[in-house]
């Protein structure tokens, strides 16, 4: 199954689609390598907190531990993740 049939799935709120606890539902080892990368960067952005103030957003990892170690962060975005992106079928 690809990774669109099995979004679909799990996605029943078009309003509220990226929801890091939906990834949860989608058993990552059915997809095929392709979609296993693009599951793991939806994934991880979905992880991401955000703050809106005036007009702008902005993204933060969701966790900050005291030891400094981090959830997932968009600076951990490489050139491949922006060029997998790109090829995203929306229709």
């Amino acid at each position: 199954m690809d990774i669109y049939e099995e979004l679909n799935k799990i996605i029943t709120n078009k309003q509220f689609t990226l929801s890091t606890y939906l990834f949860s539902k989608i058993d990552r080892e059915t997809l095929d390598e392709n979609d296993k990368n693009l599951f793991d960067i939806l994934n991880n952005l979905s992880s991401l907190g955000t703050k809106i103030h005036d007009l702008e957003i902005e993204f933060y990892p969701m966790y900050t531990m005291a030891d400094g170690k981090r959830t997932f962060s968009i600076e951990d975005m490489t050139d491949d993740n922006y060029e997998i992106l790109k090829k995203i079928d929306f229709q």
